[in-house]
């Protein structure tokens, strides 16, 4: 027999799409500072403020990217 289909709701898509994102950050690779750094996602602009305000740890590049958007709006502890 065959199973009856379930309907696809906004929240199941919402769900599905959370469940997808939550998979690709858990599963991004980390970098040392200065590799995230001179990462083709950045201005040189932008590189010198995260050499400025990023520790010396490795991050990911959304992590990196977060964290310029901290820098870019003020938010800096």
């Amino acid at each position: 027999m065959a199973r009856p289909k379930k309907a696809i709701t906004e929240a199941t898509v919402e769900n599905i799409g959370e469940e997808i994102a939550n998979e690709e950050t858990s599963e991004e690779k980390k970098f040392p500072k200065e590799d995230v750094i001179r990462s083709a996602d950045f201005s040189p602009i932008d590189r010198d403020f995260l050499s400025g305000y990023l520790e010396d740890k490795k991050y990911t590049v959304a992590e990196a990217k977060q964290a310029l958007n901290k820098i870019k709006k003020g938010v800096v502890n």
